[in-house]
């Protein structure tokens, strides 16, 4: 069965859709058993367990609201590459990160499902209508905020590894 874009968007919504009503099991279904999601700041997280954990400790770090916009599409055999632009907010509405995105589905017996779930956050404010390299300008994201952990941990394992 051939991919057609519209199809594509349409389950792109429903990611939003899905986040933004605390509805996790469905949006996990939404990825293949040996998916990945690559998140900002954080370790790539495989398997529906550590995806959904990941929706999850997005919320308690202050994603309250997620939003994306597909940009383009391009589809090759049983699979499609969707880019786009997200935004997630806090529950004042205010913008907590911004950034691009990119997701790689497959047709699965006519069904679309993600296989890898890219995105890559602006953490920079805009001065202008230009970014800034001055670090005081640097925005805290929500991504940062809840992986600092797993990320000081990640370069803990690197840095023991590197000396062996």
């Amino acid at each position: 069965m051939t991919i057609l874009i519209p199809q594509v968007k349409l389950r792109s919504r429903q990611i939003s859709l899905l986040y933004n009503e605390r509805r996790f099991d469905e949006l996990t279904n939404l990825y293949t058993q040996n998916a990945q999601l690559i998140l900002p700041h954080a370790p790539i997280m495989d398997g529906s367990l550590r995806i959904y954990n990941s929706f999850a400790t997005l919320l308690e770090s202050g994603a309250d609201r997620y939003t994306t916009e597909t940009s383009d599409v391009k589809v090759f055999d049983d699979y499609a590459l969707e880019s786009g632009n997200f935004m997630v907010h806090d529950q004042n509405s205010k913008i907590v990160d911004l950034g691009t995105y990119q997701i790689l589905w497959k047709n699965i017996n006519g069904s679309l499902f993600i296989v890898r779930d890219m995105a890559t956050s602006i953490s920079m404010k805009l001065t202008g209508n230009r970014f800034t390299q001055d670090e005081s300008n640097f925005i805290n994201t929500f991504s940062e905020m809840a992986y600092s952990d797993m990320v000081s941990t990640s370069l803990k394992d690197f840095k023991n590894k590197n000396r062996e």
